[in-house]
């Protein structure tokens, strides 16, 4: 039933998971594999933001795995990606296609918590990006 209602969810707003990684499985066996440090040294300030913890750590890098057994982030850290807007239509209605997309890292105790936090995150971006398209339409005349 999950695994449906997670599908339902991706495929409804137009969410699709690029990068799905368990931390609690990742902090137990060290060291991290190869997956990880490229994504904690590629979006290190993004992933730490998403789970919620002090950039200070960002200088510990080579004790992640005691960090986050320590800070109790043993859940899923999700880069999902959004298609990107080019063009905004009156009623809320957009085109976008996969060929231009957006990406961002989110954290949950579960996959679900992530996308939760994913179709947040995307609403509130895809309103700030038709407020700057607005902007940029008015002036423009």
């Amino acid at each position: 039933m999950f695994n449906r209602y997670l599908a339902q969810l991706a495929h409804e707003h137009n969410l699709r998971a690029e990068q799905i990684i368990h931390l609690g499985a990742q902090a137990c066996c060290g060291p991290e594999a190869d997956a990880v440090t490229e994504a904690f040294e590629n979006d290190g300030e993004e992933i730490w933001e998403a789970l919620g913890l002090p950039e200070t750590y960002l200088e510990l890098g080579d004790q992640l795995d005691e960090i986050l057994l320590q800070e109790g982030r043993t859940g899923f850290l999700v880069q999902i990606a959004t298609p990107v807007p080019q063009q905004f239509y009156d009623g809320g209605a957009y085109s976008s296609s996969w060929g231009c997309y957006h990406c961002h890292w989110f954290y949950g105790d579960t996959l679900e918590q992530a996308f939760n936090k994913a179709l947040k995150y995307k609403q509130e971006w895809l309103a700030k990006r038709r407020a700057k398209a607005q902007e940029k339409e008015a002036a423009s005349c």
